[in-house]
């Protein structure tokens, strides 16, 4: 009845290794995960959180973020700057053949499924933009996303929960975000991630501690230092 959503580990290692603990600690190692993609890009250990990631045998949704997409050749002149693009063709430069064949085989769009007699929607940004799209309060309203029980989407690093009763009063949809694990934007710099209760509606949004300081000490000035500082204020 538990599942896990992570999103936007940004090659973040260090975060990602502290967060399937806490997951394996506190729900077992059979518990679902949906990851909602953005695992690669800032952080400076793709290959590795790469190769975590496809040896997860319970992860059942892994799909593409934006900045998957890029790395594919998709989208590059969507980048808000030139330190963004720089760092994804420095990621790009560093993917070995195990990797790209990994972001090669993600979801390419979004994913639909029935968890529990529960109608989900997993995508990484909405459905106006399936990549770069923020899931905004004009966004939700949307007739689209009726159907659901649950919208699970990423890309903004804010986790977020909103609850849209329909017009009729009959049938409510739940927006989750989980937030950033390896590059979080709400002032807290630990690692996040979200886990439902599909059975009774319970959400949590999990804080988890890491070694910054260690994940920092791997950028070497092959980008930006805007990446790797931000990782201490969560910005």
């Amino acid at each position: 009845m538990y599942v896990a959503v992570i999103s936007d580990i940004h090659a973040n290692l260090t975060a990602l290794k502290a967060v399937l603990l806490d997951i394996n600690k506190r729900y077992g190692k059979n518990i679902f995960i949906i990851n909602l993609g953005d695992c690669i890009d800032y952080g400076m250990r793709p290959n590795e959180t790469i190769e975590i990631l496809a040896n997860l045998k319970n992860i059942i949704v892994n799909i593409q973020g934006n900045h998957e997409r890029a790395l594919c050749g998709f989208e590059l002149d969507r980048f808000s700057s030139e330190r963004g693009y720089n760092a994804n063709c420095y990621t790009k430069s560093i993917l070995n053949s195990n990797s790209k064949d990994f972001l090669n085989k993600m979801g390419k769009k979004y994913v639909e499924l029935e968890l529990y007699k529960q109608k989900i929607l997993c995508i990484h940004g909405d459905l106006n933009d399936i990549y770069w799209g923020k899931m905004n309060d004009d966004e939700i309203k949307k007739q689209e996303y009726e159907k659901y029980n649950y919208i699970f989407s990423g890309h903004t690093h804010i986790p977020s929960l909103r609850n849209v009763i329909n017009k009729n009063k009959l049938h409510r949809t739940i927006f989750i975000n989980p937030g950033s694990i390896g590059q979080p934007r709400n002032l807290n710099p630990c690692a996040q991630y979200c886990i439902i209760n599909l059975k009774n509606s319970e959400v949590f949004f999990n804080s988890v501690r890491y070694d910054i300081n260690l994940e920092q000490s791997f950028y070497k000035g092959e980008i930006d230092e805007y990446y790797k500082n931000r990782l201490v204020n969560g910005i």
